[in-house]
């Protein structure tokens, strides 16, 4: 399986069945030079895709036929070498799926959202995520790591178009 290494582009997986926010999708993350999109339409193309190319990040629709997100997710940690990939999910449905999210301690945006509030959250995440990737490794060598907070699930009103009106969701 190949994999980027920390100076290159982040690999973000895009799993989104509607071609329009697909596209959309496709052209924010392609603006940002820091990461490569690699998209795909259905659950069972992402799991193919992921097999063969590590990606550092999943941004993956709830809605998409045969699966939702968040059975996606779970089927992407069972392949070898993805157990620690971290995920945003999207959805333009209100409530329960917040829910599920906040219990599993995943990342969230409800759509429409605010494109600067997405880059933002994925830079959260991927930051968390190498936090916490070099403090398992100072562990291995000994060291004593700094205290990593994990990242949150937001929830962005339609009308809202920054982070400083987005909801954070905290498990307590």
């Amino acid at each position: 399986m190949e994999h980027t290494s920390s100076s290159t582009r982040k690999i973000i997986l895009v799993v989104e069945d509607d071609e329009n926010t697909r596209y959309v999708l496709w052209l924010i993350l392609s603006e940002a030079e820091q990461y490569h999109p690699m998209l795909v339409n259905d659950p069972y193309q992402a799991l193919l895709v992921a097999s063969q190319r590590k990606p550092d990040l999943f941004l993956i629709d709830y809605h998409l036929p045969s699966m939702n997100g968040v059975e996606l997710y779970d089927q992407l940690h069972t392949l070898e070498g993805l157990e620690e990939v971290p995920a945003i999910l999207l959805s333009a449905l209100r409530g329960e799926w917040q829910q599920e999210l906040q219990v599993r301690h995943l990342s969230g945006l409800e759509k429409p959202f605010a494109l600067n509030a997405l880059l933002e959250l994925i830079e959260l995440v991927l930051t968390t995520q190498e936090r916490k990737r070099v403090g398992h490794d100072a562990c291995d060598q000994g060291a004593v790591p700094a205290p990593i907070t994990d990242a949150l699930t937001f929830a962005i009103e339609p009308s809202e178009r920054s982070l400083e009106n987005v909801t954070p969701f905290r498990d307590e």
